[in-house]
């Protein structure tokens, strides 16, 4: 009984499914990496800040964009796991109050969950992106050259497929950001906590509708850009490991 790398090897057909097979596994690989990367920007408190400094708005008296480093620190310390809790307290004089009510807190602990699970499905993608690696140098019997050039042809594929669904993702999102922001609402959140108040909510005052806004469309370019550059590279390595006939396709005869 053949192998899978022989049967890889000696017939189109199979190499074709087995292919798709690859791409459709990387494309999962980066669409599991893309909750993590959006969350990037949130995890930097400085950058957080310059996005309350941009956007928010109808914020109460005493509430001043001096404050939005601590609570930019306050929050992206509770989401990202390096403090307990996500409460900070603001002063006027000599009054001191606390910032979020027991709603935020109760939400920005939902939120919390999300940044956890997008760690781990991070991970998991990471495994899917790896997993073809491993496959690669099998088939090609451990020569470099070919192993790379199977990767590389796989990985131009998916990114072109993650970029394609990104690009949907963005169309939808543009056309009602506003619908599409109340539909991934509901979609993540089992109950109604984020349904805050933007006269009386901190949280909803230091991040409106147009703070998400610009924080899709900065994110979604970083993300764009990142992938086209690796699409760009994959790109040159085929061909040049193509043109100096670096694949395993021409070992073995073919098979219908």
């Amino acid at each position: 009984m053949r192998s899978l790398s022989e049967a890889i090897r000696s017939s189109r057909g199979v190499r074709a499914r087995f292919a798709l097979l690859m791409v459709l596994m990387m494309a999962l690989g980066f669409a599991l990496l893309l909750p993590e990367m959006a969350l990037m920007p949130s995890r930097n408190p400085e950058r957080l800040a310059r996005y309350f400094d941009a956007h928010a708005t109808g914020t109460p008296e005493g509430v001043s964009p001096d404050q939005h480093p601590l609570l930019a620190e306050a929050l992206s310390g509770f989401l990202t796991g390096k403090t307990p809790g996500a409460q900070a307290w603001i002063c006027v004089g000599d009054l001191c109050i606390q910032a979020f009510t027991l709603q935020e807190l109760a939400h920005l602990q939902d939120v919390r969950e999300l940044y956890q699970l997008a760690r781990s499905m991070a991970f998991l993608g990471i495994i899917l992106l790896l997993v073809p690696i491993a496959l690669a140098v099998k088939i090609a019997q451990c020569n470099l050259r070919a192993t790379v050039f199977l990767y590389a042809r796989w990985l131009w594929f998916a990114i072109l497929l993650t970029l394609l669904l990104l690009a949907l993702l963005a169309l939808l999102v543009f056309v009602d950001f506003t619908g599409a922001f109340t539909v991934l609402h509901e979609v993540l959140f089992s109950n109604r906590l984020w349904q805050l108040n933007p006269q009386t909510d901190l949280l909803v005052q230091l991040m409106p509708e147009s703070f998400f806004l610009a924080y899709f469309q900065d994110t979604l370019r970083r993300i764009a850009l990142g992938l086209l550059a690796l699409l760009a590279v994959s790109w040159v390595v085929y061909k040049a490991l193509k043109a100096g006939k670096a694949t395993f396709e021409t070992d073995a005869p073919e098979n219908s």
